[in-house]
């Protein structure tokens, strides 16, 4: 079986001495280099291009994310699995941009670091449990809910288009109550509703709402 031709660029002595054994004891993945820093890296990068880069991110000098650019721009063509301490959303966002093929945590197992490199060799991308939470939340919070995309129309209940339409025509609480045949403090309820779904700070804009949207004429 070919082995899996690896680069290694990070900072950390004791990681990358815990790694290169992890390798070695595999058998089938090959350390063809390593690095302390981004500059040093990217000279070696394109004098032995590897199969796989695993870039750490916090580097002195030229940190990984300006490797990973100039990788990319320079169209070196290998697999890059970030490997990070911490996730932050700008760098989440900018490592997406630049199409990496995984990325993991430290603190994730070595068990997670050969999931990854196995999903390499069958051209597959790896994101560990952690990131790909971390990146679900990010995507749910650019992403309107379906509550949020509903419509005020589909939000405000009959009983409260009622409420509005006596509102907008300037009936009083008690002249709504009287009306709808219900306790004042009812009309109060819908009225503070109503506000809440329409984004209203008062009973004004509420009956602003209703003439713009043609719920009365």
């Amino acid at each position: 079986m070919t082995k899996l031709r690896v680069f290694l660029a990070d900072d950390h002595p004791v990681y990358r001495v815990g790694l290169k054994t992890l390798f070695k004891n595999s058998g089938d993945i090959d350390l063809v280099g390593e690095a302390a820093d981004g500059a040093e890296a990217l000279v070696l990068l394109r004098n032995n291009i590897p199969d796989v880069l695993l870039v750490d991110l916090m580097m002195p000098g030229m940190n990984g994310l300006e490797l990973i650019r100039i990788v990319r721009e320079e169209e070196i063509a290998c697999k890059i699995i970030v490997i990070s301490q911490i996730v932050e959303d700008e760098w989440l966002k900018q490592l997406v941009g630049y199409d990496i093929d995984g990325h993991i945590l430290k603190s994730d197992s070595l068990d997670e670091m050969m999931r990854a490199l196995a999903a390499m060799k069958r051209d597959e991308r790896f994101f560990s449990h952690q990131i790909s939470q971390h990146l679900y939340r990010m995507l749910r919070s650019q992403t309107p809910s379906a509550s949020k995309s509903a419509t005020p129309f589909s939000e405000i209940s009959p009983r409260e288009k009622e409420v509005i339409t006596l509102l907008a025509q300037g009936q009083t609480v008690k002249e709504m109550a009287l009306a709808l045949q219900c306790s004042e403090n009812t009309i109060k309820s819908h009225k503070a509703n109503l506000m809440r779904k329409l984004g209203a700070s008062n009973s004004t804009e509420v009956a602003s709402w209703a003439h713009k949207n043609g719920l009365v004429t």
